[in-house]
Order: C-alpha cells, then structure tokens, then sequence
C-alpha cells in the first residue's frame, strides 16, 4: 500500500509540473504580447500628454474664471490622478526617465 501511495504522489507531482510548464508557457507569451502592444503604443504617448495637457489646461482656465473652488479642485484633482497612473505605467517609463 505505501508503494502505491508514493507512486500516485510521484505521478501527481509530475502532473502538476507539467501543468505549470503548460502555464508558464502560455503567462510567458502573454507578456510577451503585452510588451509587444507597449511598443506600439509608447510613441504615442508623449502626443496623447501633450493633448491631454492642453485639454486641461483650457478646461482649468475655464475653472478658473468662476467662483466656484469646487470645480477648480475637482479639475486638479482628475489631473493629478491620471498622472500618477501615467507614470506607473510600465510603457511611460522610458517618457519620465528623460
């Protein structure tokens, strides 16, 4: 009976090693997919900022011939939340490495 136990033990362990090849594999391409599209997007990305920036710039001096703070804070705060995304983001890196 112990035999028996030890060789279902082996073959599970080797199941399951091959199956974490099998995942590896497929994890390993998918990043490299992912990669590939962070290349393809990266030289956008300083026009997509540049864009972006003017846009809230119109926006906030808009803000800023009101009275109201509010919106003024809202605005700022809609900027300063996408870029910290946008620099976390692995594709800008080499952007705000410069």
């Amino acid at each position: 009976m112990p035999e028996l136990l030890h060789q279902v033990l082996r073959e599970f362990t080797a199941a399951r090693g091959r199956e974490g090849e099998k995942l590896q594999e497929f994890l390993l391409q998918r990043i490299e997919q992912i990669e590939t599209l962070c290349t393809l997007v990266a030289p956008r990305i300083p026009t997509a900022i540049a864009a972006y920036e003017e846009k809230l710039a119109g926006r906030l001096r808009i803000a800023m011939q009101t009275s109201d703070d509010e919106r003024l804070r809202q605005e700022i705060t809609l900027f300063a939340s996408k870029l910290m995304w946008m620099k976390s983001c692995r594709a800008c890196k080499p952007i705000w490495s410069k």
